[in-house]
This record gives structure tokens, C-alpha cells and sequence, in this order.
């Protein structure tokens, strides 16, 4: 999936950091509501975002007992 154009967009502009973070906000609301069938766009598009600005999109997994 590619990078959303609004987030590029977003952050080709250094006074609009805060407005590519505000999208991916909305794209990880949109991705987490998502109860369709087939691919969650949101989702591809949140990880394609995150990893171009350097996260590890890799399969992450929540410890739960160093939470606990």
C-alpha cells in the first residue's frame, strides 16, 4: 500500500507536522472500526504512513505480563 498523499502532502510542509499526525490519528480510528470483509484500507495505509517515517511496522506483539 502506498502512502497516503495527504500525509506526504503533510508533512512536505514543516508548519504541517501536526496536521499529518492528526491523519494518522484518523487513519488508526478508521483502521481500529473497520469491520468489513477483505482488506482494511485504513490499516494498509496507517502502516505505509508509519513505516516511511521510520516505525517498525513489523508483526508487534503486547507482552501482557510486563504489563500486567
Amino acid at each position: 500500500r502506498d502512502l497516503p498523499a495527504d500525509v506526504l502532502e503533510a508533512l512536505s510542509d514543516d508548519l504541517a507536522t501536526y496536521a499529518a499526525f492528526q491523519r494518522l490519528t484518523q487513519l488508526a480510528g478508521e483502521a481500529v472500526e473497520f469491520t468489513g470483509a477483505g482488506e482494511n484500507a485504513a490499516a494498509a495505509s496507517l502502516k505505509a504512513a508509519l513505516a516511511f517515517l521510520g516505525f517498525d511496522v513489523g508483526a508487534a506483539k503486547v507482552d501482557e505480563e510486563a504489563i500486567a
